[in-house]
């Protein structure tokens, strides 16, 4: 539901500060501004701002990513080398999405996110550009490199509409790479200040980050139920047959209420867009 000053920081997964965070609530003066993030066949993107005016004059590529997002398809058209500024961004969203259909792999989305960064780091979508390379990485289960995206997105625009996801994103890279005492303690953060679609998605990394451990007890009790092959047959003991269930109910437990929590938060969302209009 990241990477830091100098190294150091990067490896434990921190980030800027969370100080006067109102994440979730559109304040633009807060470092958790809720970015538009969607999903594309599960993935998670951001789609570019095709009518601002850094994407204006990128030609074909921005035809092609406004006919995928229309259609929800690949367009039937194949794509120049890309050129400019806008062209090298968008080629590596237009490669993102191929993955998140099927066509293409992620791979070649991250180079492109990559080249664009390193041709052109100071483009006004360049805070976009990092969190998706950020995400491509996560989808390649590359914990380091996501983690280093998301930081440098912090570090170079902490202010960014993209830092709270960011922050989860950094969590998720700590998941991934088998930290979970810190994933939890820079997730914690995110939860004490975030509301709104953006808490809904720090419950669902909450929860992501239960799942890998239930897994994990599942691959032990296969191997152990291996090695027990060759033994003589003996009772499992009742204690730790109830220790695992109580586990898992545990884990279960923990979805359902992340389920409700976002649920409740979107209607409270939705009942105060209501009232301002009125």
């Amino acid at each position: 539901m990241v990477v830091v000053a100098a190294l150091v920081g990067t490896a434990r997964g921190e980030g800027p500060s969370l100080n006067d965070a109102r994440g979730g609530r559109g304040d633009p003066s807060s470092p958790l501004v809720v970015s538009e993030l969607t999903h594309v066949n599960g993935a998670p993107f951001v789609w570019p701002a095709l009518d601002a005016a850094p994407y204006v004059d990128a030609g074909p590529f921005r035809e092609a990513v406004a006919a995928w997002r229309e259609q929800g398809a690949r367009p039937a058209r194949s794509l120049p080398s890309p050129r400019t500024p806008a062209a090298l961004y968008l080629a590596a969203d237009f490669a993102y999405l191929e993955a998140a259909a099927g066509s293409g792999n992620y791979l070649a989305a991250v180079a492109g996110y990559e080249r664009a960064l390193r041709e052109v780091p100071d483009f006004e979508d360049a805070s976009r550009g990092r969190f998706m390379l950020g995400q491509a990485n996560l989808l390649l289960g590359f914990g380091p490199e996501a983690g280093a995206a998301f930081a440098d997105l912090l570090r170079m625009d902490p202010k960014s509409r993209f830092a709270g996801d960011a922050r989860i994103g950094q969590a998720a890279a700590l998941r991934v790479r088998h930290r979970p005492a810190e994933a939890r303690r820079l997730l914690d953060a995110v939860l004490a200040q975030a509301s709104g679609p953006l808490l809904c998605r720090a419950r669902g990394e909450e929860v992501a980050e239960a799942r890998p451990r239930r897994r994990a007890g599942a691959a032990r009790r296969r191997a152990s139920t291996r090695r027990r092959a060759s033994r003589p047959a003996r009772r499992q003991p009742r204690r730790r047959r109830r220790r695992r269930r109580e586990r898992a109910r545990g884990v279960r437990a923990r979805a359902r209420q992340a389920r409700l929590r976002c649920r409740r938060d979107r209607g409270e969302d939705a009942a105060r867009a209501v009232r301002r209009r009125r």
